[in-house]
């Protein structure tokens, strides 16, 4: 899987300790496939992106390297 391996190399290669990202909530679907691929929400910015006349919250999301380590098996 093409991102399993991007996640091992920003944690064993680059020694990071976490991964994060921003999208908006009009995105549900990229939402659930971070949520599959082990990212929790950790906040969002209410209001925080206007798209076509109307205003959506971007929704902060993350993965630590144990959270990682842990779905690995």
């Amino acid at each position: 899987m093409p991102c399993e391996l991007s996640y091992a190399n920003a944690f064993n290669e680059l020694n990071l300790q976490r991964i994060s990202l921003t999208v908006s909530e009009y995105n549900p679907r990229a939402i659930k496939s971070y949520l599959k691929a082990g990212f929790v929400e950790e906040g969002r910015l209410r209001s925080g992106e206007q798209r076509a006349g109307r205003r959506y919250d971007l929704v902060y999301m993350g993965i630590l390297r144990p959270e990682w380590e842990m779905n690995l098996g």
